[in-house]
């Protein structure tokens, strides 16, 4: 997908996330507040990629693992600008990955 930097939000797993993924090169945040929803984790990471210089985010949710680079790429391809939202598209419904610019 040649997204970067990484960063990745953990909720109510994070402890057993952490000993089973592979998160080298990652910024982790754990969301304490995970049982408010997935809200407060993208609230998290979008605060925490404030000032690394990023002119975008993009969101996965991890419990899609079938998504892989080439949706990524789909939807980078498709970015436009700062003002841009784009979202990936199966079917004619809307998924992710969301992009916001």
């Amino acid at each position: 997908g040649g997204c970067g930097p990484l960063h990745v939000v953990l909720g109510a797993a994070a402890d057993e996330v952490r000993a089973r993924a592979d998160l080298t090169g990652s910024a982790v945040t754990v969301n304490p507040g995970w049982e408010e929803g997935m809200g407060s984790s993208l609230r998290l990471g979008l605060a925490a990629l404030a000032g690394t210089g990023a002119d975008a985010a993009l969101v996965m949710l991890v419990d899609q693992p079938g998504i892989g680079a080439e949706a990524v790429a789909r939807v980078r391809g498709a970015y436009r600008s700062r003002a841009s939202l784009v979202a990936a598209s199966y079917d004619g419904e809307r998924g992710h990955p969301v992009l916001f610019g």
